[in-house]
C-alpha cells in the first residue's frame, strides 16, 4: 500500500513540470485577432493587417478566451486655432460689455424690452401700410377689370398706379420680413445677455424668457 502511494507521488512529481510548461506555454503563445474585413465579414486570424487596426478589433488567446477589446479609432476634427482664438476674444469682449453696461438682470430685461416695443410698433405700422396698399391695389384691379369687361382698354394712368402699388407692396413685404427678423434677433440677443450675466455674477434668479425693455452693444 505504501509502495503504491509512493508510486503515485512520484508520478505526480513527474507530471507537475509538464503541467506548468503547458500553462506557461498557453500564456505566452501567440494571440488571435478577431476583426471585420473590408467586406464586413468577421475574420479570426493570428495576424492583424495594418489596414484594419483603426476599425477596432478583439484580442483572444489560442483557447478563445477574450483578452482585450480595442475600439475603433475615430479622428477628432481639428479645431482651427485662429478661429477659436477669435471666438474666445469675441466672447471676452461681450462679457466686458455686459458687466460694464448692466448692473442686474432686470436692467437687461428693461433695455431689451424697450427695443422690442419700438420694433413691435414699427411692425404694426408696416403691417397696416401693407394692408392699405393691398386694399388699394385690389380696388384698382377691379377698375381695370371693369374696363376689360366692357371691351375698353385699361387707361395708362390705372396701369401706372397698379405698377406703383405692386412695387410698394413688395417693399412693404421685404421691410416687414426684415423687422420681424430684427425683433427675433433682439429678443435672442438680450436673452443671451441675461443668461451670461447670471453666469458671470452668479445671480441665480429664474431667467426671463422675454426681455421687458439699451446701450450700443458689440456686434452679434
Amino acid at each position: 500500500m505504501r509502495g503504491l502511494s509512493k508510486a503515485k507521488c512520484y508520478q505526480a512529481i513527474l507530471l507537475t513540470p509538464l503541467f506548468i510548461s503547458v500553462v506557461v506555454g498557453e500564456a505566452y503563445a501567440g494571440n488571435l485577432y478577431r476583426y471585420k474585413n473590408s467586406r464586413g465579414f468577421v475574420v479570426l486570424d493570428d495576424r492583424l493587417p495594418a489596414e484594419y487596426v483603426s476599425n477596432g478589433y478583439e484580442v483572444l488567446s489560442k483557447s478563445g478566451r477574450l483578452i482585450k477589446v480595442v475600439p475603433a479609432h475615430i479622428d477628432k476634427p481639428l479645431v482651427d486655432t485662429k478661429q477659436q482664438e477669435l471666438a474666445d476674444e469675441k466672447r471676452h469682449q461681450e462679457d466686458k460689455y455686459i458687466l460694464a453696461s448692466y448692473g442686474s438682470r432686470e436692467e437687461i430685461q428693461n433695455t431689451g424690452g424697450r427695443k422690442l416695443q419700438l420694433l413691435e410698433r414699427e411692425i404694426k405700422i408696416v403691417e397696416q401700410n401693407l394692408a392699405d396698399t393691398r386694399a388699394q391695389r385690389a380696388k384698382d384691379r377691379a377698375r381695370a377689370a371693369n374696363y376689360q369687361r366692357s371691351g375698353k382698354s385699361v387707361p395708362d394712368s390705372i396701369k401706372a398706379v397698379l405698377v406703383h402699388l405692386e412695387e410698394e407692396e413688395n417693399k412693404a413685404v421685404s421691410l416687414l420680413d426684415a423687422r420681424r427678423k430684427e425683433h427675433a434677433d433682439v429678443k435672442r440677443l438680450y436673452g443671451r445677455y441675461e443668461a451670461r450675466f447670471a453666469e458671470l455674477t452668479g445671480e441665480q434668479a429664474e431667467l426671463s424668457s422675454t426681455p421687458r425693455e439699451g446701450p450700443s452693444e458689440p456686434e452679434n
